[in-house]
C-alpha cells in the first residue's frame, strides 16, 4: 500500500476513538481535534517563484527559515499560521529581496551607462584636441611655408636686384671705354694655349676693377701684345697696382703674365689660380663662369 498521509493518519485515529466505546473523553472533544488535525498544510516548495536555495541565497531567513525547516521534515504546519503569517512574510521579504536586487541592477545599469558616457566624452574630448594640434600644427606648416615662400621671393628678388645693378656697374666699367679706344676686340679669355674660358678678355678686367676699384689705366698694344695696368688698384695691402699682359690668338686672348702688388704669377696654373682669387669677390657669386 501507498505512505498515508498524516491528514488521514489523524482522521483514522479520531475516527477509531469515536467508535469505541471507551473514547468518552475524546468523544467529547472530538470535533475540535478533528478541525485541528484537518486543518493542516505543509508549506508551498517555492515562495513568489524561488525554491528555498534561491531564497537562502537572497538573504532572506526569518520566517522563510521556518518554512524550508518544516518542508525538510516533512511536517504540516497550522492553515491559519501558514497562511495567516509565515507565508505572506517570507514570500514579503522574498519580494523585497527581488526588488532589492532589481533597484541594485538598475543603478549598476546607471552606473555602467554614466561610465560609459564619460569614457565616450573623454574620447571625443581626446579627439577633439588631436584634431585641434593637428590644425594649429598644420597651420603652423602652412604660415612657415608662406614665410619660407616669402622669403625665398625676396631672397631672389635681392638677387636679381643685385645681379642687375652688378649688371649695369660691369657693363658700365671704365676698363671697356679704354679699351675701346684702342680698338681691342673683345674675345673669351684662355689660362693656357687652347683652353678658353667662359670669361671674356672685357668681363675679366671689368670684375677685377669692381673688386679692387683703381685710379685710372695705362694700357699699351704692340701687335698681338696686349698690356693692361690698372693703376692703384684698392688691394688689401693699400692703392697698388695690377699689371696683366696678353697674346692675342685668332679665338681668344691668352693670359702670359699677371702681377698683382708684389706677387707675380710665374706659370700658367698659377696665373689661373690667382685670376680666379680676383674676379671671386665681384663676379663668382653672380655668373659663376671662370
Amino acid at each position: 500500500m501507498g505512505a498515508v498521509s498524516p491528514r488521514f493518519s489523524g482522521f483514522a485515529v479520531v475516527a477509531a476513538c469515536l467508535l469505541a466505546s471507551g473514547c468518552a473523553s475524546l468523544r467529547e472533544h472530538a470535533p475540535d481535534s478533528l478541525a485541528a488535525l484537518i486543518d493542516r498544510s505543509a508549506p508551498p516548495v517555492r515562495v513568489a517563484g524561488l525554491d528555498y536555495s534561491e531564497i537562502t541565497a537572497l538573504g532572506v531567513h526569518g520566517s522563510c527559515d521556518t518554512l524550508a525547516q518544516t518542508l525538510e521534515q516533512k511536517r504540516t504546519l497550522p492553515r491559519r499560521e501558514l497562511e495567516g503569517s509565515l507565508l505572506p512574510s517570507c514570500q514579503a521579504e522574498v519580494e523585497a529581496a527581488l526588488a532589492r536586487e532589481r533597484e541594485s541592477a538598475r543603478l549598476d545599469e546607471l552606473i555602467e551607462q554614466a561610465w560609459q558616457a564619460l569614457l565616450a566624452r573623454r574620447e571625443r574630448e581626446r579627439q577633439a584636441e588631436e584634431r585641434r594640434m593637428l590644425e594649429a600644427e598644420l597651420q603652423r606648416r602652412q604660415l612657415q611655408q608662406q614665410q619660407q615662400q616669402k622669403q625665398s621671393e625676396q631672397q631672389a628678388a635681392s638677387r636679381e636686384s643685385r645681379r642687375q645693378d652688378w649688371q649695369q656697374r660691369l657693363v658700365t666699367a671704365a676698363i671697356h671705354g679704354a679699351l675701346a679706344e684702342l680698338e681691342v676686340p673683345d674675345r673669351p679669355l684662355a689660362f693656357s694655349a687652347g683652353q678658353i674660358s667662359e670669361r671674356s678678355l672685357s668681363n675679366f678686367l671689368a670684375c677685377v676693377e669692381l673688386a679692387y676699384p683703381n685710379r685710372g689705366y695705362k694700357i699699351s698694344r704692340d701687335g698681338r701684345k696686349l698690356v693692361v695696368i690698372a693703376e692703384k688698384a684698392a688691394l688689401p695691402r693699400g692703392r697698388m697696382p695690377i699689371e696683366a699682359r696678353f697674346t692675342e690668338h685668332d679665338e681668344y686672348w691668352l693670359l702670359t703674365y699677371l702681377k698683382v702688388a708684389e706677387i707675380t704669377a710665374a706659370t700658367a696654373q698659377d696665373r689661373f689660380i690667382l685670376a680666379q682669387n680676383l674676379v671671386a669677390q665681384s663676379c663668382y657669386g653672380e655668373d659663376g663662369l671662370l
